[in-house]
Parts: C-alpha cells; structure tokens; sequence
C-alpha cells in the first residue's frame, strides 16, 4: 500500500443529522464540536435537525460542513488512522487546513464561518442587484484577503502533514506569505480538483479516504483514477468498514 490522503467534503454533501453519530459515540468529539460551536451558536442544532431545505440555504451551511468533515476526521483518529497527505474541496480545504497543522481547528472553524457569511451575502445581493454582485464580491474577496495578511500571518504555522491546495493542484509551500496567497485567493476561485487528484496519486498516494457527510468525492476520484481505493467515513458503519478495509491493505 501507498500513502493514504484524507480528502475533506465541500457544498453538495450535507443532509440534516451529518456528523451526529459521531457526536453521541465519541466523547472527544462532542467536547470538541461542543466547544467550537461558541463560534457559531445553534450550529449543532442546525446541522442535526434542520431539514434539507433549510440546511441548503442557512448561512451556517459552510460552517455545519467544516463540524462534519472535523467529526469524521477526529473518529478515525480516535482510530489510530492518520492521513500522509491531505486535501479538501471547497469548505473541505479549511478542514485540510486544520489537519495539516497550519491552522488550530479554532482558527480554521472561526475562517469558514467568516467565508460563509461572505459568500451568504454575496449570492443575497446577487438576488437583488445582479450586476452588482460580482462587485461586492470582488469586494469581500479584497476585505477577506486583507484580514489574512493583517491577523492570520500571526497563527499560520508550517504544514506538519503535506496538504495540496486544490487551487494550484499542487502541494502547499512551507512559507507563510505563500501560504496567505493562497488562502486568500481561494475564496472565490474555481477548485481544480482533476489536476490535484492525479498530482496526488503520482506522488505515491493510493488510497483517499472521504471525510464528510458525502461520497461525491470518492465517486469523482474513482472516474479520474482506477488503480486506487477510496473509502468514506460519514457513520458508524461507513467507519467500521473502512477501519476493516485498511487492515487487510496493510
């Protein structure tokens, strides 16, 4: 077996309850979402109750997303399972983040809730005054870009586990101005998913374990790529059968 890369859902992959067994099996990660959820108040009841359509169009969708890729992530670990390498698509990336080491999960949980009221209120006005929208956006993205140069170059750390950005398609630098750069243009750039799956797998990654609500991400890697194995983790079940699975590549 090769390396092993996490890859952390994004939009698309949330449905009403995600994340929830995790939280009532796992006392670390009721302790740790509990914890974040000062950050962003009623995320929980949000990610666990709400229905589809309101979990669709909530302004807390990015963060919930982050909560529930972070609950898969810490079960596995609770698991002895570590990434060699990890990546994320969308809001994905702020999990990647996090796993990396560049970013507490604090730091991380506190940029994707700041991300989703940027994009929540740019798709608003974009409703209303559609000329303007990609003005506000182009805006917000500045605004953004400016609080990352001005706060987060005090908490940005190198990467301890590589972490491919799925912007250049291509492994994070280890210096910080980079690190900011690409942070701050990934706001609202298209991800190149493709490029970065085949980079990773030409590196000696095999096997990509989903972290998330979903399985798109395993589907897509799959049509991309045919000699890997993919997993997800989203339950108890999809857990015990990718611990299982590991076991015997091993």
């Amino acid at each position: 077996m090769g390396k092993i890369a996490f890859v952390f859902d994004g939009k698309g992959t949330q449905y009403p309850g995600m994340g929830k067994e995790f939280f009532d099996d796992y006392y670390v990660i009721k302790q740790q979402l509990t914890y974040l959820e000062q950050y962003r108040i009623g995320i929980l009841r949000t990610m666990f109750f709400s229905t589809n359509k309101n979990l669709d169009n909530s302004i807390d969708l990015y963060p919930g997303l982050f909560l529930a890729d972070l609950a898969s992530y810490l079960a596995l670990k609770k698991h002895g399972i570590k990434p060699d390498v990890v990546a994320g698509f969308g809001v994905g990336e702020m999990m990647a983040i996090s796993a990396s080491g560049i970013l507490s999960f604090d730091e991380a949980f506190q940029l994707a809730c700041r991300k989703s009221n940027i994009l929540f209120e740019v798709d608003n006005y974009k409703k209303m005054y559609r000329s303007k929208g990609v003005k506000l956006e182009q805006k917000r993205a500045k605004e953004l870009r400016r609080e990352l140069n001005d706060g987060l170059d005090y908490v940005l750390r190198k990467p301890l586990i590589p972490i491919y950005s799925v912007k250049t398609g291509k492994k994070y630098p280890e210096d910080l101005k980079s690190i900011i750069e690409i942070l701050s243009d990934k706001i609202f750039e298209p991800d190149n998913w493709k490029e970065t799956i085949i980079q990773m797998y030409e590196e000696g990654v095999d096997v990509f374990v989903e972290c998330g609500p979903g399985d798109t991400l395993s589907h897509s890697i799959n049509k991309i790529l045919k000699n890997v194995t993919t997993y997800q983790v989203h339950d108890r079940e999809s857990l015990e059968k990718t611990i299982k699975g590991l076991k015997k590549t091993k």
